[in-house]
């Protein structure tokens, strides 16, 4: 579902619901192309966001998350908590095109 309208700038703007997300994703354009143009998934049952993209740079991210709703993954980042469900850090990875797999550690940060 989709309304539209003008602004107080007389600018057109979009806003799209749908069943996943009842207060929908706004959408402005301007003449010069588009303000905001993503997409978005949540997993609806937990309230988490799984999956965003950026449609304009055609760019997307994924997400998960722990059995506590604690972000696990995302963009490559994987992170790490103690016992206590405090951050202890966090690892980026690189994708090995030869061997087509995650192969080593580009980075260890400790929080």
């Amino acid at each position: 579902m989709e309304s539209a309208g003008i602004d107080f700038f007389g600018q057109r703007k979009r806003k799209h619901f749908s069943i996943l997300c009842s207060e929908g994703i706004k959408s402005q354009s301007t003449a010069g192309g588009t303000f905001l143009n993503s997409t978005y998934r949540f997993d609806v049952a937990r309230g988490n966001l799984t999956y965003r993209k950026d449609n304009r740079r055609n760019k997307q991210e994924n997400f998960t998350y722990d059995n506590l709703n604690r972000l696990k993954t995302y963009g490559g980042i994987v992170m790490d908590y103690d016992p206590k469900g405090i951050l202890r850090k966090k690892a980026m990875w690189v994708h090995s095109i030869i061997r087509r797999r995650i192969s080593r550690t580009l980075s260890l940060v400790r929080i």
